[in-house]
C-alpha cells in the first residue's frame, strides 16, 4: 500500500508546515508526554502549563519552521521509497497535465472534445459512383465524360476522449462518430476503451498501418490500401527498444461471389485473428502484419455448405528522406481470400467464389506508395499512387472487379494552426475480369476548421 506523502493533505508546503508549526506549539509538553505519559490538561495552551508559539522569539520560531520543513522532506523521501511505482508517477504527471483536457469537478476523471469541420468541393468529370469519395470500384466501365459538382461536408466529425486512472493504469474511452451515414445521418466510427495493453471496442483493424497513409484531401485517400474499422479484442505488448507486438481477434465479414443460382448465407463461427510486429524511432517505422479467416458458406436446401481458409500478410512502413519535411511511405500486401480489408476491394464479391463442390478463396496483391514534403510551414504537398488486383476465377461474371489503380496530388495552406484548406487532383482506373476498364478525373477543393 503506498504512503500518503503528508503534504498530500495540503494544497502547498507553506499550508503544510503552518500547519505543523500550529500542531507542535508545545512541543516541550510533546516531549514531556512521551517521557513521562500525558500532559498535564490545558499543557500547550499560551499562559497555561509549558510555553507554546505564542511565548517564542522571532528569531526561535523561524528556527523551528527550518526544522519542520526540514522534518516533512525526511518523511516524504521515507514515503516514496516505502512504496514508489515510475509507472505511478508517469501516469500521474500525464493524467494531470495533458494539454486540452478538463478536469472534472470531484473525479479523477479528464476530458477533451475533439473534431472538425471541413467542406469538400468536388468536381467529376467523368462517370463515377460515388460523389463523396473517390472510390475506384464506382467508375464506370467501360468509362465516359459526365462531369459533375459536389459540395458536402459528411467528414465533419466529433469525438470524446475520457481518462482516468485505474490502478497502475491510466484507462481511456474513445467516442467518435462522423455524417457519412445515410442521408447525412450520424455515422460511428469508433468506440472501445483501453487500459495497459488491453483494447475492447471498434477501431482499426490490427491489420492495417494507419501511420503509413498520407493526408490526402480526399476521405478514400490511396484505395488500395488497407483500411477497416471493426469491433475487436486486442492486446499489445510494448517488448522494448522501440519494438512491440499486437494480437487480436475481430469481427469477420465475409465477402463473397455465388454461382450456379446457389443461395444461402455467408455465415463465419469464429472471428478473424490478426497481429502486427512493429519497429519504431522517431524517424521511422517498419511493420509486419498479418490476418488468418476461416471462410464459411451455408447454403439453402439444394445449395452446398462448403468452408476455406482465408490469409493476408502485409509490410508497411514510414521514413524520414534526410529531414523531418521530406517523409516516404507505403505498403504492400498479399492473400488469399482477405480482400474485405482491401479499402478498394471490399464489396465487389473477391474473398471467394461458390462452386458446386467448392469455396475458392480469390488470391489478390495490392501496393500502396506515397510522398508527403512540406514546402514550408505554412504550404505542404502529398503524392500518392495505389494499386489493387484480383486473380479472377474463370466462374465470375465478365464485369466481376479484376483490378483498381489510383494517384493522387495535392498542395495545402495552413495559414493558422488549426484551419488549412487546399487543392488535390484524383485519377483512377477500373479494369474488370473480361479486360475492358474506365477511368476517371476528379478535383477537390477542401476547407477544414480543426476544434
Amino acid at each position: 500500500m503506498q504512503i500518503p506523502s503528508p503534504t498530500m493533505l495540503f494544497r502547498s508546503r507553506a499550508e503544510a508546515v503552518l500547519a505543523a508549526v500550529a500542531l507542535a506549539a508545545p512541543v516541550p509538553a510533546l516531549a514531556q508526554e512521551s517521557a513521562q505519559g500525558p500532559a498535564p490538561t490545558g499543557a500547550g495552551e499560551p499562559g497555561v502549563g509549558e510555553p507554546g508559539v505564542g511565548s517564542l522569539s522571532r528569531s526561535e520560531l523561524e528556527a523551528l519552521v527550518r526544522d519542520l520543513e526540514g522534518r516533512i522532506v525526511v518523511l516524504e523521501g521515507d514515503a516514496k521509497s516505502a512504496d514508489h511505482d515510475p509507472a505511478v508517477d508517469r501516469m500521474e504527471a500525464t493524467h494531470s497535465t495533458r494539454e486540452g483536457y478538463w478536469n472534472i469537478p470531484g473525479t479523477d476523471m479528464t476530458i477533451k472534445l475533439g473534431g472538425y469541420v471541413k467542406l469538400d468541393a468536388i468536381h467529376d468529370f467523368d462517370e463515377i459512383g460515388n460523389e463523396y469519395k473517390f472510390a475506384t470500384q464506382t467508375i464506370a466501365v467501360p468509362g465516359g465524360s459526365e462531369p459533375r459538382t459536389t459540395f458536402h461536408a459528411r467528414e465533419t466529425r466529433i469525438n470524446l476522449d475520457v481518462r482516468r486512472p485505474f490502478g497502475q493504469h491510466e484507462g481511456r474511452v474513445f467516442i467518435e462518430g462522423d455524417f457519412f451515414g445515410d442521408g447525412n445521418t450520424f455515422e460511428l466510427r469508433h468506440a472501445y476503451g483501453e487500459v495497459g495493453g488491453l483494447l475492447a471496442g471498434q477501431t482499426w483493424t490490427t491489420y492495417m498501418d494507419l501511420s503509413s497513409r498520407p493526408h490526402t484531401l480526399d476521405f478514400e485517400g490511396p484505395d488500395a490500401e488497407l483500411f477497416v474499422r471493426q469491433p475487436m479484442v486486442r492486446w499489445t505488448q510494448g517488448i522494448g527498444d522501440g519494438v512491440s507486438f499486437s494480437v487480436a481477434l475481430e469481427d469477420s465479414s465475409q465477402d463473397l461471389t455465388t454461382t450456379g443460382g446457389f443461395t444461402g448465407d455467408a455465415i463465419t463461427p469464429y472471428p478473424d485473428l490478426t497481429g502486427n510486429v512493429r519497429l519504431e524511432n522517431e524517424h521511422r517505422h517498419l511493420q509486419f502484419s498479418g490476418v488468418l479467416r476461416y471462410l464459411n458458406f451455408e447454403g439453402d436446401p439444394g445449395s452446398p455448405d462448403e468452408s476455406t481458409m482465408g490469409w493476408g500478410l502485409a509490410l508497411s512502413g514510414k521514413t524520414e528522406l534526410g529531414a523531418p519535411s521530406r517523409r516516404l511511405m507505403g505498403q504492400v500486401s498479399a492473400g488469399e481470400g482477405s480482400a474485405r480489408y482491401n479499402q478498394s476491394l471490399r464489396g465487389a464479391g473477391s474473398d471467394a467464389v461458390l462452386m458446386a463442390s467448392s469455396l475458392d478463396a480469390l488470391p489478390l496483391y495490392t501496393g500502396v506508395l506515397a510522398y508527403e514534403h512540406d514546402w514550408s510551414e505554412k504550404w505542404t504537398s502529398a503524392f500518392a499512387y495505389s494499386l489493387a488486383s484480383v486473380d479472377n476465377d474463370s466462374a465470375q461474371a465478365a464485369n466481376a472487379l479484376h483490378e483498381t489503380q489510383s494517384a493522387s496530388a495535392n498542395l495545402v495552406w495552413h495559414p493558422y494552426p488549426r484551419f488549412l484548406t487546399g487543392v488535390e487532383y484524383l485519377y483512377g482506373i477500373r479494369e474488370d475480369n473480361d479486360g475492358q476498364d474506365g477511368d476517371a478525373h476528379r478535383v477537390q477543393f477542401s476547407f477544414k476548421f480543426l476544434f
